[in-house]
């Protein structure tokens, strides 16, 4: 709170001069929402923390069904909006601008202006309500809710005010108000303005609180339900050679796009790289012919089966006449 005009040769305060009592109760009354403030937005962040600690985008992947993932991210992008907007709200309890008496003087030059503004504006039609947005009130109809301390010292305006707090009080008012008075309402005026403005968003922030709070409530729910649900199935990758079986059962136009033209039947061969579910095999041909020699080449669903060591099949070496043949019949298109 500050009540110093601006220029040189203002009256300064002395220190051992008691603050009247209801300028007491403004600044108390202001520094406890303001301390409650800071307490909303403490607990907003810790819960922000949290729940970016505890959200992977990881569990999100793995939820079954593209919808399903979209969905889940919309909620945990709405979760965090209404975390980001609930700071929002507290923090402009905390940044509002310091008061002064020469600030005052600034918004009531600004706030007849734009009365006279709006009186030669067109008058209004039966759909102008649609284009207006809710803003919060001036700042000088603070002051005016407080007129009586103006007009207890016989002025109407701040500006006279100002100018009897600089000791300018020549032609404003005869004879000028005592000096104790002058500051007392200067301090009144001040700390009431600075009262109101953290009262209003105040107001606004503890409505956001209910609305976001339930709104925040009910994502998290429905985030926990998704990710909860059973997942899709992870698929690990190969990182040393594990020895494999292909069943090659693709069609020859598959097989020759695949790179494993002249090949046909069933191979041993060593998983390098890749998927277990699509891994990169190195074939050995048992049937070693001058056709069949492919590099190492992924094997897609398209152009066989891949039959690990703990597979039941894999214990079990597959015929002469398999090793010859498909195990399947091709699929020609």
């Amino acid at each position: 709170m500050s009540t110093q005009g601006e220029g040189q040769g203002n009256p300064t305060e002395p220190a051992d001069t008691p603050h009247p009592p209801i300028v007491l109760d403004h600044v108390r009354a202001t520094d406890g929402i303001r301390t409650s403030a800071k307490w909303v937005m403490a607990a907003a962040a810790a819960v922000a923390a949290i729940v970016v600690a505890g959200l992977q985008l990881k569990e999100i992947s793995q939820i079954r069904g593209r919808l399903s993932q979209v969905l889940a991210a919309l909620l945990a992008l709405t979760i965090l909006g209404t975390v980001g907007f609930i700071l929002q709200r507290a923090a402009r309890i905390l940044v509002c601008t310091p008061m002064t008496l020469s600030r005052l003087v600034d918004i009531e030059r600004d706030y007849v202006n734009q009365r006279a503004a709006q009186q030669n504006k067109p008058q209004r039609t039966p759909l102008s309500f649609l284009h207006r947005k809710k803003r919060e009130p001036h700042i000088y109809s603070y002051v005016e809710d407080r007129g009586e301390v103006l007009a207890a010292l016989g002025i109407d305006s701040v500006l006279n005010l100002y100018h009897l707090y600089r000791g300018e009080g020549l032609g404003v008012v005869n004879p000028p108000p005592p000096r104790d008075r002058i500051e007392s309402a200067a301090e009144q005026l001040v700390t009431f303005v600075e009262l109101r403005q953290a009262e209003y968003r105040y107001d606004l922030l503890v409505k956001a609180l209910a609305w976001a709070g339930a709104l925040f409530a009910l994502c998290l729910i429905a985030l926990i339900f998704l990710v909860g649900a059973p997942k899709s199935p992870s698929d690990p990758r190969v990182i040393e050679p594990i020895p494999v079986r292909v069943r090659l059962t693709g069609g020859q136009q598959e097989l020759t796009m695949g790179g494993f033209s002249g090949c046909s039947g069933t191979y041993d061969g060593t998983a390098v790289s890749g998927s277990f579910r699509q891994p990169v095999v190195l074939l050995t041909p048992k049937d070693a012919t001058p056709s069949c020699h492919p590099p190492a080449r992924e094997i897609t669903p398209s152009l066989g089966v891949v039959i690990y060591p703990h597979s039941p099949q894999y214990r079990h070496p597959p015929s002469p006449d398999e090793m010859r043949h498909t195990a399947m019949p091709h699929r020609d298109h």
